[in-house]
């Protein structure tokens, strides 16, 4: 038994090296680190997340989500108040914890997690050159108390990733991809220059929130405008639909930032 979670560990650690090696910036790699902790651990969905530099809070900037579950991305998480994030932040240790819903560190999120469905979660710190710069979380959605080996594990693939972002190329396009991403959020800031066929006011419907940014076009252009309310509408009427189209949105919003990462590489 010893030998065979042994043989597994490395193979999955032997996979996020060699995506370390091939992937263009911290996104990818992080989003390739998701998606092997969600299949190691039955996950529906795992995020991570990065650490402004003021340390005040975090953005989800990756994320892996079975069909179905609403994206993350983008969303802030606050350092204050939220005593889960503190204590991983503090003693920069994985957080387990069983029971998300009756666990006093996760009050601030009990209501996200009751909607999520989410039951138990482990936080993974990314620890690069001896400090915090975001986390990685796992959510469940069954009741489980994670293992020793479980956390070992999760930690062990937490710290061989840090170790690939902490290369001075990645850690610059880490602060690139936080201040693009705080760009699509934060009225007035420039978002990117866009290609043909890129939304526009898409967040006003990804996250119900009003629209923040100005598009000015510098050649002549022609769009094609929805309003919001027709979408929820149509949405309310055809629920199968909303999945298809966050995945959409959330791809759209990645390949943005990607663009801009390497830009500014």
């Amino acid at each position: 038994m010893e030998l065979g979670r042994r043989n597994v560990e490395l193979a999955l650690l032997n996979r996020v090296i060699t995506a370390a090696s091939s992937a263009h910036d911290p996104v990818e790699l992080l989003s390739i680190v998701c998606r092997e902790l969600a299949g190691v651990f039955g996950s529906p969905q795992a995020g991570a997340a990065l650490l402004n530099e003021e340390q005040t809070s975090l953005t989800v900037v990756a994320e892996f989500r079975s069909e179905g579950r609403p994206s993350s991305i983008g969303h802030i998480i606050p350092v204050a108040g939220n005593l889960a994030t503190q204590h991983v932040l503090k003693h920069r240790q994985p957080l387990p914890i069983g029971d998300v819903l009756n666990d006093s560190r996760m009050a601030s999120v009990h209501h996200l997690m009751e909607e999520r469905g989410t039951l138990s979660m482990l936080i993974v710190p990314l620890l690069a050159r001896d400090e915090v710069i975001g986390t990685i979380g796992l959510d469940l959605i069954e009741v489980h108390e994670f293992t020793d080996d479980e956390i070992r594990l999760a930690f062990n693939l937490a710290l061989s990733t840090a170790q690939s972002l902490a290369t001075a190329r990645m850690m610059d396009q880490i602060q690139v991809t936080l201040a693009e991403l705080q760009r699509v959020l934060s009225r007035g800031q420039r978002i990117n220059l866009l290609k043909d066929g890129a939304f526009i006011g898409e967040m006003e419907l990804a996250a119900d929130k009003p629209a923040v940014a100005t598009v000015k076009t510098i050649t002549p252009s022609r769009i094609m405008a929805w309003p919001a309310t027709q979408i929820r509408q149509l949405l309310i009427r055809n629920p199968s639909m909303n999945s298809t189209i966050q995945t959409i949105f959330t791809a759209d919003l990645m390949q943005k930032l990607q663009r801009s990462a390497t830009s500014q590489a």
